[in-house]
């Protein structure tokens, strides 16, 4: 064999030695055991079809026993040279597959250790040499940078700047879990971020997160990311990942791994389905919210039929009345509050550790959404989405109207405990 600074070549060549073709797909022969290429599509929710599928190893002994990815890494690979070749391997495979499955331009996700990426540059050249073989453009690989406690931080931006300075896509994977965060993704600036399944599950019986998820996918979409939510297994998380914003999905529910790419016509049924689902979910929000709310909106517009100090006066007496009221309290043209906050007599306990907050005199709310909206929209009725109150640390939403009360404009504003 030949020898590179005591290192064995694992070029292109000693690869390929390595596979086989069987009915048009190329299988590999690691130590004792087989390796082929299985296939998860990733689909748009937007433009409801597939835009690229991740290659997963499948590994099965001679004798029919089935061997996990792990398991490769910590009992057959004895040393870095077996670490190298079954990762180069791996991805001679699913790029070899993926050339006749994948639609073009669809990507390939694959997933890549910074360590052994890094290691590798001392066994010889090889990705590049891949690509440029199977005709296979880099602007079509996504690679899926895997993290561990291990990795050094200069180990991974190495690895980073060299699929990206040949052309490749990054993504962040797990993202919610363990090391992927906020912090990696500025400093990787990946161009996609996968978001952890653990997420959806936890959204779906905790309020917090499932009105966070929106919130978070934004912050990723204004970090220049694309946003994937992976794991989706029934329609109900699907539902879920639209709501959330997110730009594309892949799980079970889909469409499970497999050797080839399943159609896309039964895929583009049930992301149809989902949408339904989401949309009749908004409306019916929207009603339940219009049913709610009305008494409170009829006292606001009685207000503004003649928008005075007593108007307003005899507005807040009336809303006290109503249940979930927190507050009432008067804006200036500026955002800032005009005198104390007026309670309802049956007032919700105030929170010992927020009363720092309790007094609203004087504070300034013009970075506030419902003062904004209210602002550019006179003499009509403004409805906010949940918020995080600081007062009481409480969700709720506010309806605000701004209008001209003996010549000053003024912000009419009362938050309602909402959950």
């Amino acid at each position: 064999m030949i020898i590179m600074n005591n290192n064995p070549l694992l070029d292109l060549a000693r690869v390929e030695d390595l596979t086989y073709i069987q009915e048009g797909k190329h299988y590999g022969v690691f130590k004792d055991v087989t390796i082929r290429s299985a296939f998860q599509p990733v689909y748009c929710l937007v433009h409801a079809r597939m835009v690229g599928a991740e290659g997963l190893m499948r590994c099965v002994t001679a004798n029919g026993q089935v061997v996990s990815p792990l398991e490769m890494l910590f009992t057959r690979c004895h040393s870095e040279a077996d670490s190298v070749l079954l990762d180069r391997l791996c991805r001679y495979l699913h790029v070899k597959n993926a050339i006749s499955l994948l639609p073009s331009p669809g990507w390939l996700f694959l997933n890549v250790s910074p360590n052994i990426v890094i290691a590798g540059k001392h066994y010889g050249a090889f990705f590049k040499e891949l690509l440029q073989h199977c005709g296979m453009p880099p602007s079509r690989i996504v690679v899926e940078i895997l993290e561990d406690p291990s990795h050094e931080e200069q180990q991974l931006h190495k690895a980073v700047d060299y699929f990206r300075e040949l052309g490749c896509l990054i993504a962040v994977d797990d993202f919610g879990t363990g090391h992927s965060n906020f912090s990696r993704v500025w400093e990787i600036n990946p161009d996609i971020v996968k978001l952890d399944r653990s997420l959806v599950v936890r959204a779906a019986f905790d309020a917090r997160i499932n009105r966070t998820l929106p919130n978070l996918v934004d912050i990723l979409h204004e970090s220049g990311c694309h946003v994937l939510m992976e794991g989706i297994e029934n329609e109900s998380e699907a539902v879920t990942a639209i709501s959330a914003g997110v730009d594309m999905v892949q799980g079970h529910y889909f469409a499970k791994p497999g050797h080839n790419l399943e159609t896309e016509a039964p895929v583009d049924a049930l992301l149809r389905q989902s949408h339904i689902q989401y949309i009749y979910s908004t409306r019916d929000r929207a009603s339940f919210l219009a049913h709610t709310l009305k008494p409170y909106v009829e006292i606001f517009n009685g207000a503004l039929i003649e928008p005075t100090t007593r108007s307003f006066s005899s507005a807040v007496q009336a809303l006290l009345g109503l249940p979930f009221v927190l507050r009432c309290y008067v804006l200036d043209g500026w955002g800032k509050q005009i005198g104390t906050s007026y309670l309802p007599a049956g007032a919700f306990p105030a929170n010992e550790k927020f009363e720092v907050f309790a007094n609203g005199e004087a504070a300034d709310w013009s970075t506030r959404k419902y003062f904004r909206t209210a602002i550019n929209a006179p003499h009509q009725v403004q409805i906010s989405e949940e918020y995080f109150s600081i007062p009481d640390g409480n969700m709720c939403l506010t309806l605000s109207v701004a209008c001209r009360v003996e010549g000053k404009l003024q912000v009419f504003c009362c938050d309602l405990k909402w959950e």
